[in-house]
Formats: C-alpha cells, sequence, structure tokens
C-alpha cells in the first residue's frame, strides 16, 4: 500500500502562527477586548435611536451625540442621588444595624474610625485604589468614545465585516451582522427599561415600608437586575438584611416585594417588552452566565445574554441558508435588501 506524501505548506504554517499570536494577544488585553465587545453591544443598543434622529434631518453627529448624553444623564442623576441619600443615611443605617453588628465583635462606632485609621495608615494602598478609580474611570470614558465611533461608522463597519467573506457571500453575512446587531439592541434596550422599571417599583416598595436606603438599595437591585438568574437574588439581600434589621414583620414584607415584583417582571414585564423575539431557554442562559462569569468576571456574566441571545439567530440563519440551496426558488435571508 503507497503512502500519501504531505508536501510541508508554508502558507498553513503561516496561518497557525497568526492564528496563535491573535490567540495570545487577546488573552493578554483582555480588558481591552471587554471594553470594545461593551462598546459594540452600547453600540447596536443606541444606533437605531440615532439612525431615527437622524432621518429627521438632525445631523449624523449631533444625533449621535444626543442620544449618548441622553443616557448619560440619567446615569449621572442617579449616581448624585445615590451619594447623597447614602451620606444622609449612612448613621441611620448603622444604629439599625448595631445588634447585628455586636454579635460579630463590631463596634458600630468604630467603622468610621476604622476606615479613617485605614486611609491614614495604609496611604500607599489607598492611593493605589485612587489608581484602581482613574483606570475604570478612564475604561468608562474610552467606552463611550467607542461607542460613539462604533455608531458614527456602523455602515462602513458592517461592508467591513461582509468584505472578510467571499463575494458570493458578502450580501449573507451583510444581512446576519444586521440582524445580530438588531437582536442584541433589542435586548439591551429592553434590559435597561426593565431595570428602570426594577428600580422604581422596588424603590416605592422601599419607601413605603420606610427602609432606609431606599433609592439605593433601588438602584442596587436596577444594577443586578441586569444580570440574568442570580441578579435578583443577589439584589435582595441587602435590602432584606435591613428590613429583618428593623423588625421581622418588616423583613418579610420586604421578601414579598421582591418575590412579588420578579413574578411580575417574569411573566408579565419581561415577555411584554421583548416580545417573545428572545426566547432564551433558562438552562442557555444559566451555561451563558456562568461561562461569561468564569472568562471575563462581572463584566463576562453582564455580556453573556448578549451573547447568548445572537447564537438561536445564527443557526437559525444557517438553516435558512441551507433551505434555500435545497430550494433555489424560496426566497429567505440572504435575498433580503439590508436595512
Amino acid at each position: 500500500m503507497q503512502e500519501k506524501n504531505h508536501p510541508f505548506s508554508w502558507a498553513a504554517l503561516g496561518r497557525i502562527i497568526t492564528a496563535g499570536i491573535l490567540v495570545y494577544l487577546v488573552i493578554k488585553s483582555i480588558v481591552v477586548f471587554v471594553v470594545i465587545l461593551i462598546a459594540m453591544i452600547l453600540a447596536a443598543a443606541l444606533y437605531p435611536m440615532a439612525k431615527k434622529l437622524n432621518t429627521w434631518k438632525v445631523p449624523r453627529v449631533l444625533a449621535i451625540t444626543l442620544v449618548i448624553i441622553l443616557l448619560l444623564i440619567p446615569i449621572a442623576a442617579l449616581v448624585t442621588v445615590t451619594a447623597v441619600v447614602f451620606a444622609k443615611q449612612f448613621p441611620q443605617v448603622i444604629a439599625l444595624l448595631s445588634p447585628l453588628l455586636a454579635k460579630f465583635g463590631i463596634a458600630p462606632g468604630s467603622i468610621t474610625e476604622s476606615i479613617t485609621g485605614y486611609v491614614q495608615g495604609n496611604f500607599a494602598a489607598f492611593a493605589e485604589s485612587t489608581k484602581e478609580v482613574a483606570l475604570a474611570i478612564t475604561g468608562i470614558l474610552t467606552t463611550i468614545f467607542l461607542t460613539f465611533y462604533f455608531m458614527l461608522d456602523a455602515e462602513n463597519l458592517f461592508s467591513l465585516f461582509a468584505g472578510l467573506f467571499p463575494k458570493s457571500k458578502r450580501l449573507n453575512a451583510r444581512n446576519l451582522s444586521n440582524e445580530l446587531s438588531s437582536v442584541v439592541g433589542q435586548y439591551i434596550r429592553g434590559n435597561l427599561l426593565i431595570s428602570l422599571i426594577c428600580i422604581a417599583v422596588i424603590y416605592g416598595g422601599l419607601a413605603a415600608m420606610h427602609i432606609p436606603f431606599a433609592l439605593p438599595l433601588a438602584i442596587f437591585t436596577g444594577i443586578l437586575d441586569l444580570l440574568p438568574v442570580v441578579g435578583p437574588v443577589l439584589g435582595a439581600i441587602p435590602a432584606l438584611v435591613l428590613g429583618f434589621a428593623i423588625s421581622p414583620v418588616r423583613g418579610i414584607l420586604v421578601l414579598v416585594l421582591y418575590i412579588a415584583y420578579n413574578q411580575l417582571e417574569d411573566v408579565v414585564i419581561g415577555p411584554a417588552i421583548y416580545n417573545k423575539a428572545l426566547n432564551l431557554s433558562a438552562a442557555l442562559v444559566f451555561i451563558s452566565v456562568v461561562i461569561g462569569a468564569g472568562v471575563f468576571g462581572v463584566a463576562g456574566a453582564f455580556l453573556a445574554l448578549p451573547i447568548a441571545a445572537s447564537i438561536p439567530v445564527i443557526f437559525r440563519y444557517k438553516e435558512e441558508l441551507l433551505a434555500k440551496e435545497e430550494s433555489p426558488g424560496e426566497l429567505t435571508l440572504d435575498e433580503k435588501i439590508p436595512s
């Protein structure tokens, strides 16, 4: 039996080396990769609004700037109000938690002193933490600017992505990228809207029960509500601790509030906002969150579901392309005009 000769291929070796270098660069620049991914997802969510303003004769750059500002103003307002409320009600919360703190051998009055002493005695560590804050701020600003430029150059980016494929497949790639952008954008816009509803409902309930830190607790719950599966559970813990610190009855009422809202969100609010367009299985959601958190940490957990929402679109698109190859006369997605 004659053995087949496998001639050495410099091209194949070059592709392997290139792939290895790319993987290495991605691993070494994982933070940059996450920032770019967040910016792309935000751009997909905000671009339709900027495009709508543009159709109303608003200049493209101005339309994109207005959309980003409209997103940042509520965030800045919430942060400011939360800081003010936190400063005012911190002594009241410490007084409520005094019995609980005492059980762990912590003197409530020593908390502020210990923080001050730590800063004075560990200035180097404190200075290092300020560097971390500065890096976080830089990352936020970078994400905002990247989002702006992704939105500004969206059409060229779509064309660039399609250009990576052979000419016969470019229309398919362009349509697929359009649909992925639409699905991810719909998820992000819906999730942000649900988060705002969560903040409003939880704040109203906690304020009615006279729970201290009602607004910060509601904002904390709303932010974690962006995280599927485990977010609502983690978001309820601080409010439950404060509720039971006041009285068992108040704690039970807080528990009822959170359970009732979660049911309302799962059964009514979520389906109404998403309109069943993002009907993902619970198993896929959970696996996505676990993988995302394991690879990218907290940011990965938040980014997991938009990516998971894209997977059914890719599989459905592949099935439609295969169906078209079997039935050439049938109209499928690849024959649509890109929006």
